[in-house]
């Protein structure tokens, strides 16, 4: 919770045992083990967070959520691939994804990944990746930095 001064914190919890204080039940596929830290806003929870959605409007932000936690999955495996040109293309290629789901409508701030990406194409640049995905790289950056830019005015 952002207010620590008006809550005391009393977690984790695992997801079983939240799901049994509520009378829900997780789905099938979830793992009911997994601790649960704190309740946060879909467009700020981490993987040991929880967020309810209980307007469709949000919708985007669950969707772009889902996908930025997939890339992250995707980027954590990323170092079993040998170094070279099919793992700096999975590289920009995750890293992009992780763009358009932090440009949503009320996600501005400037992901943390952003230089990230920029040494990524670099980098692919460096090893001889002129082709479509450095391009869509630097593509991704310049969207970036347009919607941003097209938000504020």
């Amino acid at each position: 919770m952002e207010h620590l001064s008006f809550f005391e914190r009393a977690g984790p919890f695992s997801l079983r045992a939240i799901s049994d204080a509520a009378g829900a039940s997780a789905p099938s596929t979830a793992n009911e083990d997994i601790e649960i830290a704190d309740v946060r806003p879909l467009d700020t929870a981490g993987k040991s967070d929880i967020s309810f959605l209980d307007n469709p409007k949000y919708l985007p932000l669950f969707a772009n959520t889902a996908a930025t936690d997939a890339a992250d999955r995707g980027l954590g495996h990323l170092q079993q691939l040998p170094a070279g040109l099919e793992r700096a293309r999975a590289h920009i290629g995750l890293l992009k994804v992780k763009v358009f789901a932090a440009a949503s409508p009320g996600i501005r701030a400037r992901p943390s990944f952003f230089d990230e990406i920029q040494q990524a194409v670099q980098t692919a640049e460096l090893m001889g990746v002129h082709d479509t995905e450095a391009m869509l790289g630097w593509h991704t950056i310049s969207w970036w930095r347009q919607s941003v830019s097209a938000a504020c005015s």
